[in-house]
């Protein structure tokens, strides 16, 4: 009896751990679907990236330099997005000072520009939370918000990622030019369209965060029913 009780709790415990994870799995198909509906309705004509946002590329303050780094400025490489699949990115790994971003030319990207990552490896993206500045291993995009939203053209960027890898060049690795991520053509839909889609995109993000840490209480829960079992404390 006492073993069929333990392994009772630990099977709910395992249960709800599989309904997290659906959860999960549920609302990415659930923004894969409305985006797929919101880019159905992009007219005919296309237009450039460079018609719709800025493209800015970063910089590496020198690295033997001790007063160029560890500031409040946060930083960002792609190897920060690599190990992270959140939509909106306010944390990274190292920081650099005020005086390390002049030495990099003073370029801040603003809350709500997409972080799109050109070489090493080409096309992980990002919406930026709060300001920051990025290495050279960026080309990321401001938008104009009167015909782009933020949400949206993530979205765009990270279904196309094959086509962007495509057009990457070089012969030791494959790279994104600012020329050519600027002359990248796409259809947009009308921007209310858009915005629609990206309030539905950001709830769900919300909801998918909040999935991800019932998953890891869950985690918590069943480590620690395990290791009671295992001491004989249930």
């Amino acid at each position: 009896p006492e073993q069929r009780r333990i392994a009772s709790i630990l099977d709910e415990a395992q249960t709800l751990r599989r309904l997290a994870e659906n959860r999960v799995v549920l609302l990415e198909e659930m923004v894969r679907s409305a985006f797929r509906a919101t880019q159905a309705s992009a007219s005919l004509a296309r237009v450039r990236l460079s018609d719709i946002a800025e493209v800015v590329g970063g910089s590496t303050p020198k690295s033997g330099v001790a007063e160029l780094w560890d500031g409040d400025i946060p930083w960002i490489t792609p190897a920060d997005l690599s190990k992270n699949a959140d939509l909106v990115i306010s944390k990274t790994a190292r920081t650099i000072s005020d005086q390390g971003l002049r030495s990099i030319g003073n370029r801040l990207l603003p809350t709500g520009a997409v972080l799109l990552s050109s070489r090493a490896p080409i096309g992980l993206v990002g919406i930026v939370g709060v300001p920051m500045a990025t290495n050279q291993g960026f080309k990321s995009l401001i938008p104009d918000a009167e015909i782009v939203d933020s949400t949206y053209l993530y979205w765009w960027l990270r279904a196309n990622r094959a086509t962007l890898e495509r057009r990457g060049v070089g012969a030791t690795f494959k790279e994104l030019s600012k020329a050519v991520v600027e002359s990248i053509e796409l259809a947009l839909p009308p921007i209310e369209g858009q915005r629609e889609f990206g309030r539905l995109a950001r709830d769900a993000e919300e909801a998918r965060l909040r999935a991800f840490d019932s998953l890891s209480q869950v985690q918590l829960l069943t480590d620690s029913l395990q290791a009671r079992a295992i001491r004989g404390e249930l």
